[in-house]
């Protein structure tokens, strides 16, 4: 990490842009096409705004899962889904209370009506006072809005990877000692 905000000293800024994989085989070696690229083409990690994790396998109580190189997840902002939400219910308390009727054809003969009735009908049509409950509506709550997802994160700079060519003013790659901590250029 590093304020300086271009490449120097072999270093090169993680913007994602794409290198050539001729010019730069040290690098494409190393990190080869896992950040996109294909061909006589690579590019190079770009985790602005983010933040960079370790490669390898994580275990938790949970689960156990594996982040290979160049993955990349995570959401900045997050809308929970209803199977998201945590297991709960509601509970509502009707006190019981009914709502009463009187039936205004209890004079009525139901006996002598001209429309075809089935018994049923023809007791419903002979009470003269009945009840029924009433249904109960919860009105839903919220915004339904996405929640910041993002981890306390202090922004302090830019990431660098290494070239393998290293650079600076008046510095030229052939007097870069050639061993086994620094191999040859190609």
């Amino acid at each position: 990490m590093s304020f300086v905000g271009y490449d120097h000293i072999g270093w090169m800024k993680c913007d994602g842009r794409s290198l050539s994989t001729a010019q730069y085989n040290l690098l494409f070696q190393v990190i080869g096409y896992q950040f996109g690229g294909s061909g006589t083409s690579f590019n190079l990690p770009n985790p602005a705004g983010g933040v960079v994790g370790v490669v390898g396998e994580r275990t938790t109580t949970v689960s156990t899962s594996l982040h290979p190189a160049g993955e990349d997840i995570g959401e900045e902002t997050h809308q929970l889904t209803i199977a998201e939400m945590p297991a709960h219910s509601h509970t509502i308390t009707d006190p019981g209370h009914t709502h009463s009727y009187i039936n205004q054809l209890n004079d009525v003969n139901v006996n002598n009506l001209t429309t075809q009735t089935t018994a049923a009908s023809n007791a419903d049509l002979a009470q003269t006072t009945g009840s029924s409950t009433t249904g109960i509506t919860i009105n839903s709550r919220g915004g339904d809005l996405p929640h910041n997802n993002i981890q306390p994160t202090l922004f302090m700079g830019n990431m660098f990877i290494y070239s393998g060519i290293p650079s600076a003013p008046g510095f030229t790659p052939a007097s870069w000692p050639k061993n086994v901590a620094n191999p040859p250029l190609i």
